[in-house]
């Protein structure tokens, strides 16, 4: 877990967008797939902190989440 702390590297050194994978089709057309947060958890311990998978354990964790789509208040 050194890897993700940042004490030794731990740096993402380009922009990620975890939650989104994109897939090219045989005609050429894209389809956007939305991962959950359990998944993109598990394997970025996995990927970056080189943890095995028998090793990561996630706990109390929901399911769904909120997304804020529009903010119309003063600050």
């Amino acid at each position: 877990m050194c890897l993700l702390n940042g004490e030794i590297g731990g740096n993402l050194f380009a922009s990620h967008e975890f939650a989104k994978v994109w897939t090219q089709h045989d005609d050429g057309s894209y389809t956007k797939e939305l991962i959950p947060i359990y998944t993109i958890i598990k394997e970025a311990i996995h990927a970056y902190g080189q943890e095995p998978y028998y090793n990561i354990i996630i706990n109390d964790l929901d399911i769904a989440g909120v997304e804020l789509l529009d903010y119309i208040g003063n600050n």
